[in-house]
């Protein structure tokens, strides 16, 4: 488990802060935008489909990113008819009711 997974896990990510830093205004801006980039990789692997969520070289890239995932809203607003092993269920005439 990483560091990040487990400081969020565990509360406010305090355990992160480097030695001699007790409140947040002591921790460096670029160490604080790190953890906060690392919390949004771990969010984007809890809320989309491993299909969805960008290739690691572009994690720095802020433009890529947008384009990136403006392009995911529009596969997620217009699915096609094509299912892979993540989103095929089995259908049933209870299930078919709500199609």
């Amino acid at each position: 488990m990483s560091l990040v997974r487990l400081a969020k896990t565990g509360g406010d990510g305090k355990s992160l802060f480097p030695r001699g830093c007790e409140t947040i205004e002591d921790v460096p801006y670029e160490y604080v935008r790190a953890i906060e980039h690392a919390y949004t990789i771990l969010s984007w692997h809890e809320n989309y489909m491993s299909k969805e969520i960008p290739p690691p070289w572009m994690w720095p890239f802020p433009d890529e990113l947008e384009i990136w995932f403006e392009e995911v809203r529009l596969s997620q607003d217009n699915p096609s008819d094509d299912t892979d092993e993540e989103s095929s269920s089995v259908g049933n005439e209870y299930a078919d009711r709500f199609k």
